[in-house]
C-alpha cells in the first residue's frame, strides 16, 4: 500500500505523509458528543423543557463524569498507543533493513578484499617463480613472463619490483654486443 504524501509548503521540499488519524479521532469525539447531546435534548423532560442551554451544559457535565466518557477516553488512549506502537515497529523494521544492508555491503567488501589478497598472492608467487627460474625459461619465456606480470600488477610496489626484475633479467645492449 502506497502512502499519500504532500509537501507542506516549506522551502525544503521534503514530502511528508498526510496524517489523517487526528482528524478521525476528533471526528469520533465530536460525533459521539453530538449524538449524546441530540439524544438527551430529544428526550422529553418536562422539568427542563425551557432551559436548553443550561440543560446542554448539564448533559456535558454529566457526560464528563460518566462511564461513557471514561470509555471514550480509553478508546482514544488505545488509538494513540496503537499508533505509537505501529510507528515504533516501523522504525525497528527500517533499522533492521539498514543494518542488513550494511552487513551485506560489508560482506561484499570483505569478499572483494579476499579476492584482491589472493590475486596479490598469485602475483608474488608468479614473481618468485620468474625470479628463481629465469635461467630455465630462456629469453622468450622471460619476456612472456614479464608481460604477464605487467598485466597483473596493480600496485605501485608491484610495478617497482617488476621494473627491477625486468632490468635484472633483460639483457642490455652492451651485454649483447660484448657476446661471442
Amino acid at each position: 500500500m502506497q502512502r499519500e504524501t504532500t509537501t507542506d509548503g516549506e522551502a525544503d521540499g521534503i514530502e511528508r505523509p498526510i496524517r489523517r488519524w487526528p482528524w478521525a479521532v476528533g471526528g469520533l469525539v465530536i460525533g459521539f458528543v453530538a449524538s449524546v447531546v441530540i439524544v438527551d435534548l430529544a428526550t422529553p423532560d418536562e422539568a427542563l423543557a425551557g432551559a436548553s442551554a443550561s440543560h446542554l451544559f448539564g448533559v456535558l457535565g454529566t457526560f464528563v463524569v460518566s462511564p461513557g466518557f471514561g470509555g471514550l477516553a480509553a478508546v482514544v488512549a488505545a488509538g494513540v498507543a496503537y499508533r505509537a506502537a505501529a510507528e515504533g515497529r516501523r522504525q525497528t523494521e527500517r533499522q533492521a533493513l539498514l543494518s542488513r544492508d550494511h552487513d551485506r555491503a560489508q560482506a561484499a567488501a570483505d569478499r572483494l578484499n579476499a579476492l584482491e589478497d589472493r590475486e596479490d598472492d598469485r602475483w608474488w608467487t608468479m614473481y618468485r617463480m620468474v625470479y628463481e627460474d629465469a635461467a630455465g625459461l630462456g629469453q622468450n619465456g622471460v619476456t612472456l613472463a614479464l608481460e604477464a606480470l605487467d598485466r597483473r600488477a596493480h600496485t605501485d610496489e608491484q610495478d617497482s619490483f617488476l621494473v627491477v626484475l625486468s632490468e635484472r633479467l633483460t639483457p642490455t645492449d652492451e651485454a649483447t654486443q660484448e657476446g661471442p
